[in-house]
Parts: structure tokens; C-alpha cells; sequence
């Protein structure tokens, strides 16, 4: 059974290039749109063991990872539409005895929205918790390695 939140990563990193502080707002402004117009690079989920799964299928990369840093989201961090508030920042490394391929790292950074709130809600915005993944020369989201 599926357990924990999904995603859709895309590639910002062209926009990080450009703009570092409007990379920075995008993450608050997509909770509310229904798409956005960068390249998808694959999906988030929790596999059926609960391990946190970045599958970046665009790229033949993916990531089986294991918390090993977390601080809470900066209180001035986007609440999300339902107000619940953003999710905590974390760093994942890869999970000992999984098949990681060409992944060591994901940081999930500059959060908005994605409390748990009540079922109906959280229901509505299943796939809707949005992650940017960069090169590691535009910022440290995520280390290709």
C-alpha cells in the first residue's frame, strides 16, 4: 500500500541559471497551478517498503533514499493552499542494500504546503507537492553522482 506523499520533480535548472531568486519562489506559486512549464523529470513515492523514491526516468537516474538530515521549513516558508503549513527540509542519501543508480543525494528544500491535514483534502492535492531538482553546478537540490 502507498504510503506517504507523491510528486512530480521537474528540471528548473535553466531558471536557477537565469534567476536564483525566482527559482526560489517557484515552489510556493506551484502549490496552487496546475501545471508549470518545465521539463518533467520523473516522479517521487514511497515504495511499498516505505522507502522514499526519487525515480528521475528522464535521465535513467534514481534514488532509493534514507533520511539522514532534516530542520524544520523557516516559519516564513508558504503554507500551502490548505494551510497547513510547509513540510520539513530534509537530505536523503542513498539506502544501504537498494539499486541507486547515478544518484547519491537529494535535498527537498524550499518547501510549501504538505502538512497531513484532514483525508478529503489531502486526497485533492495527491501529486500536487512539487520538488525542483538541479544540477549540482546550479545549487545543491540534488548531486548528480
Amino acid at each position: 500500500m502507498q504510503q506517504g506523499a507523491v510528486a512530480v520533480l521537474y528540471n528548473a535548472t535553466r531558471k536557477a541559471y537565469y534567476n536564483e531568486t525566482a527559482l526560489n519562489e517557484l515552489p510556493p506559486y506551484a502549490v496552487y497551478v496546475a501545471s508549470l512549464r518545465l521539463e518533467v523529470l520523473g516522479h517521487h513515492f514511497f515504495d511499498s517498503t516505505g522507502t522514499p523514491t526519487f525515480d528521475l526516468y528522464s535521465v535513467n537516474k534514481i534514488l532509493y533514499g534514507s533520511k539522514t538530515g532534516d530542520i524544520k521549513a523557516p516559519v516564513t516558508a508558504n503554507k500551502g493552499p490548505a494551510g497547513t503549513g510547509a513540510v520539513d527540509w530534509l537530505q536523503l542519501t542513498a539506502k544501504k542494500g537498494y539499486p541507486s543508480i547515478g544518484l547519491s543525494v537529494v535535498y527537498r528544500v524550499v518547501t510549501a504546503g504538505g502538512q497531513p491535514s484532514n483525508c478529503t483534502f489531502v486526497a485533492k492535492l495527491k501529486g500536487r507537492l512539487l520538488f525542483f531538482l538541479l544540477t549540482q553546478l546550479a545549487t545543491n537540490f540534488i548531486s548528480f553522482q
